[in-house]
């Protein structure tokens, strides 16, 4: 049984019950839901004279915690070796406890306490009796009762198919990367990611600027936050991006405040701009943006963030997340793989897409990328170029045809990885200098599937 130092820190009264068993009674009292509460009897000669001197206290805390009743003092007269007077605890679960003669309240400590008892569930009865064939110095008690948490994932582990995560009045179920919970909030599945029915057609040379064909990137997310943008869809609930899209840069002062997921506009489900639109949005529920993003202009490293939708997507032929990367998949970032970026942002005729496009980039030395940098500045000041970022495109003379550009920050640098017939989202379409200048900078997804395994858990 795990305490919780707090598990009273709401409550704004203590609960006190007296009875006085002065007159006949059989009395039942129903007390209010608290945490915490009093119960006490005290029984005179007058109770002697009744045809019944009973009463009956019906105790209820929070769901999602247990009772814990802690009797401070116990004398009820007893018979020689019988009960006929007598104090009964009930939970309804657990067999019934009858209590008689004079209890040894103050040696012991928390559960060893010899007059300390627990109930199964949220609830507990506690019964006094007498009986007329013994009344003499009837007596008295009275208790203590607060509520204590139950570890609901003590018991069956919950019914938590694969984790599962107590808190202070409830619990909750979470699973392996890569697998999702089911409706029932209990289950674990594996998502089919990264497998589109349509697969863009894998040849040996570059391509750039080409259109999409339907089915080529189901995981490709439109966004709408302050301008269009781009994003992935890596489960049936959850859209990665990258940060600026969320929280802006202190240099972009024309632009009005910080987006909330009330003000984010998600689209998916067609390559077709406008059809997308008829489509619908999905309601945003949260937005997560990772704690060490930086607003300073000069800065994008950290560049990533998660939105929550309000409610699973209907997978398709169109609707489909790709795959995150697998721990420490460093070969995806080797000089000279391909990556595919797609999106619906400005195209050569400096207009956006009405159509999802894709481009093929290679990934750049490091030190390519360094060079690359070399007197450039952004806002002023010389960019970060971080571990968490890579940076693609194409060198000499083809550097003007292939690159990514306004409207497709957020989109993924997807990879084919042959040895799992999947797709992987490696890079978020990051930041850059202009359109079709050389190289494109991006998030390194696989620093950070920590804090993405992290949140997606909550």
């Amino acid at each position: 049984m795990r305490r919780h130092p707090l598990l009273m820190h709401n409550m704004s009264f203590v609960w006190t019950v007296l009875c006085l068993l002065q007159w006949p009674s059989e009395a039942m009292i129903i007390l209010p839901q608290a945490n915490i509460g009093n119960i006490s009897c005290a029984v005179n000669r007058m109770c002697l004279e009744s045809p019944s001197c009973n009463q009956t206290w019906y105790l209820n805390v929070a769901h999602g915690y247990r009772i814990k009743l802690h009797f401070t003092h116990f004398h009820i007269s007893r018979h020689e070796d019988t009960c006929h007077n007598f104090v009964k605890v009930m939970d309804g679960l657990n067999p019934s406890i009858i209590i008689c003669g004079k209890q040894n309240v103050s040696s012991g400590q928390g559960s060893q306490a010899p007059m300390v008892f627990f109930s199964s569930s949220n609830t507990m009865t506690v019964a006094f009796h007498s009986s007329r064939k013994q009344r003499e110095h009837l007596g008295g008690f009275s208790a203590h009762y607060t509520a204590v948490d139950i570890d609901e994932c003590a018991l069956r582990n919950g019914r938590c198919s694969r984790f599962c995560h107590n808190y202070p009045g409830g619990y909750s179920c979470s699973c392996d990367l890569g697998y999702f919970l089911k409706e029932d909030n209990r289950t674990c599945y594996e998502l089919d990611c990264g497998k589109p029915e349509q697969p863009v057609a894998m040849i040996g040379r570059i391509i750039g600027g080409d259109r999409a064909q339907a089915g080529n990137f189901p995981w490709q997310v439109y966004l709408n936050a302050h301008g269009p943008a781009g994003g992935v869809l890596i489960s049936d609930r959850w859209v990665l991006t990258v940060a600026h899209l969320i929280r802006l840069k202190r240099e972009e002062e024309d632009l009005e405040g910080n987006v909330t997921a009330v003000d984010l506009e998600v689209y998916m489900g067609d390559i077709n701009m406008n059809k997308q639109f008829q489509l619908g949005q999905h309601p945003v529920e949260r937005v997560f943006v990772h704690p060490q993003y930086s607003t300073e202009g000069h800065n994008f490293d950290h560049n990533i963030a998660l939105i929550k939708l309000k409610h699973s997507v209907t997978q398709s032929a169109d609707i489909r997340p790709i795959c995150l990367p697998w721990r420490n998949s460093e070969n995806f970032y080797e000089e000279g793989r391909m990556g595919f970026v797609s999106g619906f942002g400005v195209t050569e005729q400096n207009r956006l897409s009405a159509y999802l496009r894709y481009v093929t980039l290679p990934i750049a030395s490091r030190n390519t990328c360094r060079d690359h940098l070399r007197d450039k500045e952004i806002w002023g000041r010389r960019p970060v170029f971080s571990e968490n970022m890579f940076c693609a495109g194409l060198p000499g003379r083809l550097k003007q045809r292939k690159d990514a550009c306004q409207g497709d920050s957020g989109g993924a640098f997807g990879q084919y990885d042959e040895e799992r017939d999947r797709w992987v989202v490696t890079g978020l379409v990051s930041w850059g200098f202009g359109c079709a200048r050389g190289y494109s900078f991006f998030t390194k997804v696989d620093n950070y599937m920590a804090w993405i395994d992290e949140v997606m858990s909550e």
